[in-house]
This record gives structure tokens, C-alpha cells and sequence, in this order.
């Protein structure tokens, strides 16, 4: 039993670090953009005729990088959970996640190394990527996996809501830094405040891996060269995920994800730095404003929904 709720309290926290770790970068890119590029005067006009700082897309390209890894990450850890447990695989993404992003706070600005500085600042944002990218199905796998049948519906929701939640305390982080700090103490150190912070999640990945109870239902089905009756081949956790009766649930399990995941960052994390950033006024508030957005809009339905799928046995 406490094997299993320390299961659950490490997957969720793991899941709300992990996120926060991740979203920072979005949170911080008009920040990113003007400490890790060359110096530019220069400005795009969009379609509509606005204006936008080349470096800020600077920035959001590093930041969109992240998510080219995203299903490397996916395989990889994937793989390391068929091959060797959830836990295992979870531990790692986790680790995976706090070290780029501590390392992140410790990167020394263009005006130090110059582009030098922009290099290492894409090797970790693709790191994080890869590591998010396996987190958050190793994360709902361990958690959901050792529970009842029955409650899959509510503790898949209690993970996505701290998915949501992380994110939130990033975007929470940047409101706050921004409101107590002049925009100088921003651009020089304090940025590098919540980016340090994000070796936080490696104590949670050391309490699971000491505490946290493995789960291996495919113990010892990879581990031989084993050769499979049908085909012919060795067995493989990536052959056996590409079977052709697995292909639709595939495609489909991918692009849901896809649109989801395109409104939320455009909603929740571009939507605050053109608040404030791009809109000439800028909006008062609008870190705040988007905070409270996504705090009403996705973090609080989730769980409650969780709960109704309880109710109706899903």
C-alpha cells in the first residue's frame, strides 16, 4: 500500500516538475531571446502588419526545437520501459529532465561567449525535449498501470492535471519574477532563478527510485534473442509496437495529442508573451491573466472529470 502511494505521489509530483521545467523556457523566451542571441535591431512584419523582434523568433524556434524530440524521447524511453520497467524508464526521464535545465541557469550569456552560448542553449532545450517526451506516457503508465481497472479514467486525469499544473507554476514563476524584479535584474540574474530551481525534480526522481515499487509486466519477454513464431525475427519492443493491427490506434494516439497540444502552447504560452510583449499597448497583468485562463480553463476540468469517469465505471 505505501508502495503504491509513493507510485502515485511521485508520478504526479514528477509530472508537475517535469512540466514546470519545460514550460519555463516559453515563459522566459523574450528573456532567452535577448541574453543567449546577437544583439538585433532588426524586426519581421508579419501578414498583418505587426511587428515582431527577429530574436524572440529566435527564441521560439529554440523553444518548437524541443518538440522534434519529443517522439525520440518517446521511443527511447519507451523502449527502456518495456526493456527494463516503468520505474526504470520514469527515473530516467526525470533525471533526463533536471539536468539540462539546471544546466540551462548556469549558461554563460552571448555577451560572455558569444555563439557558443546559443549552441549549448539548443543542446539542452533538445535534451528537455527528449525527456518530456518519454516522461509524460512512462509517468502515466507507472501511475495508472498499478491501479485498479476501474480507476484508470480519474488517476490518467490526476496526471494530466499536473501536467497542467506544471505548467501553470511556470507561468506563475515568470508573473511573479516580472512583478518583483526591475526589467534589469531580469535580463541579468534573474532569469536564471527558475531555470536553477529545476533541479528540484531530481530529488523526486531519488525518492521514487528508493521508495517507489518497480513495475515490469513485460519482465523477461525482451531479454533473449528469442525468435518469433510468426516472423521469424528476434523479439523487439518497437517491431512489436509497429504490428500492422496496432497502426490505427497509432496514428490515431498521435495525431489527437497533436491538436491538443497546438492550442494549448499557443493558447497558454505564446498567448502571455504577445500579451505583453508584442501588443502595442501591452495588456496590464497578462502573465496573471493567462495564469487564471489556464487555471479555469484546463487544470481544475481535468480532475473533475477524473472523477466523473469513477462515477460511470471508466
Amino acid at each position: 500500500m505505501v508502495q503504491s502511494q509513493a507510485a502515485t505521489f511521485a508520478g504526479v509530483c514528477g509530472n508537475i516538475l517535469e512540466w514546470y521545467d519545460f514550460s519555463l523556457f516559453g515563459y522566459f523566451s523574450d528573456v532567452v531571446g535577448v541574453v543567449f542571441f546577437p544583439p538585433s535591431d532588426k524586426a519581421t512584419v508579419s501578414s498583418t502588419g505587426e511587428y515582431y523582434d527577429d530574436n524572440l523568433l529566435k527564441s521560439f524556434a529554440v523553444y518548437g526545437g524541443a518538440f522534434l524530440m519529443r517522439p525520440i524521447g518517446g521511443i527511447i524511453i519507451g523502449y527502456m520501459a518495456d526493456k527494463h520497467g516503468r520505474k526504470y524508464a520514469l527515473v530516467l526521464s526525470l533525471f533526463l529532465m533536471a539536468i539540462p535545465t539546471f544546466i540551462m541557469g548556469c549558461l554563460p550569456t552571448y555577451e560572455q561567449v558569444g555563439s557558443l552560448s546559443t549552441v549549448l542553449l539548443v543542446l539542452c532545450r533538445l535534451l528537455q525535449g527528449m525527456s518530456v517526451g518519454g516522461q509524460l506516457p512512462a509517468s502515466l503508465v507507472y501511475t495508472v498501470e498499478m491501479k485498479d481497472r476501474k480507476h484508470w479514467g480519474y488517476y490518467g486525469a490526476l496526471v494530466m492535471a499536473a501536467a497542467n499544473i506544471g505548467t501553470l507554476l511556470g507561468n506563475l514563476v515568470g508573473a511573479f519574477l516580472r512583478t518583483i524584479l526591475t526589467n534589469e535584474q531580469l535580463y541579468s540574474w534573474g532569469w536564471r532563478i527558475p531555470f536553477l530551481s529545476g533541479i528540484i525534480i531530481a530529488f523526486v526522481a531519488v525518492f521514487l527510485k528508493i521508495h517507489g515499487e518497480e513495475h515490469h509486466p513485460n519482465e523477461g519477454e525482451y531479454d533473449q534473442e528469442e525468435s518469433s513464431e510468426s516472423l521469424g525475427q528476434s523479439k523487439h519492443p518497437l517491431r512489436e509496437a509497429l504490428k500492422k493491427e496496432n497502426r490505427a490506434a497509432l496514428i490515431s494516439a498521435t495525431l489527437t495529442p497533436m491538436l491538443w497540444g497546438a492550442g494549448f502552447y499557443l493558447s497558454f504560452v505564446w498567448m502571455a508573451i504577445f500579451m505583453q510583449d508584442l501588443l502595442d499597448p501591452a495588456i496590464p497583468n497578462a502573465f496573471w491573466i493567462n495564469a487564471m485562463a489556464m487555471f479555469f480553463g484546463v487544470t481544475i476540468p481535468l480532475p473533475l472529470l477524473g472523477c466523473y469517469l469513477i462515477t460511470v465505471g471508466v
